[in-house]
């Protein structure tokens, strides 16, 4: 049986590389082997987010602008410059039909070819729905829903509010004085890394009123609170529990009697983490799954038993929730106003939409999962990228918070959203930093008809895989790509508006117009509907982080440290001292 096994294996392998070497349209890229592809390379048979994010950074500087790689028997070409990918960018173009109706349909790009019905994720939603008509629908209604202007005043209010919340935690944080500084960097350290670290301390002269935090756990829990309100209506109370974690030494300053309510919340959020896992597994990590792996999923259903219990607990939880706030609409007075958070929005907009039917529970829970698993990660990620930079560049952090405080008299005035359109310096810094570390820095697309890319025909089916970070980085498109410069958004906007007044038709109908190839929320038809609504959180986030505190890193020499995990660049830790402004900053 042994020889026989052995036979087999060396006669598939002599098979596989025989078609490898007749594939259609052959590209440069790794050598995959035979049933896993080069999947050993991205780190997935160790879970090892290191090994992925290194070879992720490797592969365009090896391999150019087009190359392939294998995922399982699923062959993945790679696109890197964006006149490649200029097909996944329009969201229609010239294609008729017999009617010579356009057809949109054309354009939506499947994001891969797994069908898991179990988890009803190919049929509902958006990200990941495979469906057409329901992803239109669904979309319409999300996109309508985040750009109630309601909806948005509400927003930045309570982004305001659970802001002054995360003040009130770091007020209660000790400062921690030079001495302890110095010799917690010390410990440990060799003798060149400690007059590293000395020299560090010296040019960061601690104040009294200095807190050091990693701002990277906190900003998590902070969008994880608004986030999960915003849907669930409730507070999440990660922010308290993360500040009793870290408090856990200092009973007088410990929030007390309040662990039943973070068990609770805890449970919550950690079955709605584990039900991201899940699908992170089906669609990232088993992208190109082979099709026999359908006839024993009952396997891998028992052997992650506890993530699909998860997934489905926490989804009936959100069916609950939106049967709840549903029933509490429909016996509201309909002359009460209501409040305009997301879950009221999607169940409002749901009943009176343009599409004649109304939304069911099932499609709002949904698209909850879906403005939760692509809102919290992204936005506290990318918050956690512009402090750094900021840091690495203090004459741009100084110039954004003089265009803050131009802007307000009071620290502690409260804003609304209609004034954060005035922030251009701070939005350009927002966009150079999306540019520069693309939060989701790879896009997948799967054709849906024989299309030419980069010069060759592809077959219906053919996946690609659109790298975002390359495009943001090419020479191409960007002068001195590699250098942090907000001034190019300000340029751009001028040239944008330039464009736009010379030629108002095409500079709509053709992106290409735009001159500035960043593509952060996505590209065609398949882009982020919530792309402006992250942008005016972001902005809040930084009026109001900036307007109080100024902020330094620990380690000026740091390099972030950064893991590829769930198909996001996620901050891993960020320390940092946050020192109260005072009403004026030393530059």
């Amino acid at each position: 049986m042994c020889l026989i096994t052995c036979f087999s294996l060396i006669i598939y392998t002599i098979y596989y590389y025989y078609k490898y070497s007749k594939r259609k349209n052959p590209l440069p890229g790794p050598l995959p082997l035979p049933f896993i592809g080069n999947l050993y390379q991205f780190g997935f048979l160790k879970d090892d987010k290191e090994i992925s994010n290194k070879f992720i950074q490797e592969l365009f500087s090896s391999y150019g602008d087009i190359f392939e790689t294998y995922s399982f028997n699923e062959r993945v070409i790679w696109i890197n410059k964006i006149d490649l990918a200029e097909k996944f960018l329009c969201g229609n173009n010239n294609i008729i039909n017999d009617n010579n109706e356009k057809l949109e349909y054309n354009y939506f790009y499947l994001r891969n070819k797994n069908e898991i019905k179990e988890l009803k994720m190919n049929e509902m939603g958006i990200y990941f729905n495979h469906e057409y008509s329901s992803w239109k629908f669904n979309k319409n209604v999300l996109l309508k829903s985040v750009t109630l202007p309601k909806f948005l005043k509400e927003i930045v209010i309570e982004l305001q509010e659970q802001f002054k919340e995360l003040e009130n935690y770091w007020n209660d944080i000790e400062p921690v004085k030079s001495d302890s500084v110095k010799s917690n960097l010390q410990i440990g350290s060799s003798t060149s890394s400690t007059k590293k670290n000395n020299n560090n301390i010296n040019n960061n002269i601690m104040r009294h009123d200095d807190k050091i935090i990693d701002i990277s756990k906190w900003i998590n829990c902070f969008t994880l609170d608004i986030f999960l309100q915003s849907i669930t209506r409730e507070k999440s109370f990660s922010m308290a529990n993360y500040f009793n974690q870290i408090m856990k030494d200092d009973e007088e300053n410990k929030l007390k009697g309040i662990e039943p309510i973070l068990d609770k919340n805890n449970l919550f959020i950690s079955r709605f983490k584990n039900s991201l896992w899940l699908l992170n597994q089906f669609n990232f990590k088993l992208i190109g799954l082979p099709q026999f792996f359908k006839k024993f999923f009952i396997v891998y259903k028992l052997y992650y038993r506890k993530y699909f219990d998860d997934y489905w607990w926490f989804h009936e939880s959100l069916l609950t929730i939106v049967r709840t706030r549903r029933l509490e609409i429909s016996n509201s007075p309909q002359e009460k106003d209501l409040k305009a958070d997301m879950l009221t929005c999607l169940i409002n907009y749901g009943l009176k939409n343009d599409d004649g039917r109304a939304t069911t529970d099932e499609e709002i829970v949904f698209m909850m999962k879906e403005y939760l698993s692509e809102g919290i990660d992204t936005i506290s990620n990318t918050f956690c990228y512009i402090v750094y930079y900021i840091c690495k560049y203090p004459t741009i952090k100084y110039r954004m918070i003089e265009e803050i405080d131009s802007l307000y008299n009071n620290q502690n005035d409260t804003f609304t959203y209609f004034i954060l359109a005035k922030l251009y310096y701070c939005e350009a810094v927002i966009k150079e930093v999306l540019r520069i570390h693309s939060v989701q820095p790879l896009i997948s697309r799967i054709l849906n008809e024989k299309e030419n890319i980069g010069g060759y025909t592809w077959d219906n089916g053919q996946m690609f895989c659109i790298n975002l970070h390359a495009i943001h980085n090419h020479e191409s498109n960007w002068n001195n790509p590699e250098d942090f410069d907000p001034e190019r958004f300000l340029y751009l906007e001028e040239k944008k508006a330039e464009e736009k007044e010379l030629n108002e038709k095409d500079y709509i109908g053709n992106p290409f117009m735009r001159k500035d190839p960043l593509f952060t929320f996505g590209l065609g038809l398949r882009s982020c509907p919530a792309q402006n609504l992250s942008m005016i959180i972001l902005k809040t986030m930084v009026v109001m982080f900036l307007r109080k505190y100024d902020v330094i890193l620990m380690d000026k020499n740091l390099e972030l440290q950064v893991n590829y995990y769930n198909m996001l660049n996620n901050c891993e830790e960020l320390k940092v001292k946050i020192r109260p402004r005072h009403n004026n900053v030393n530059h």
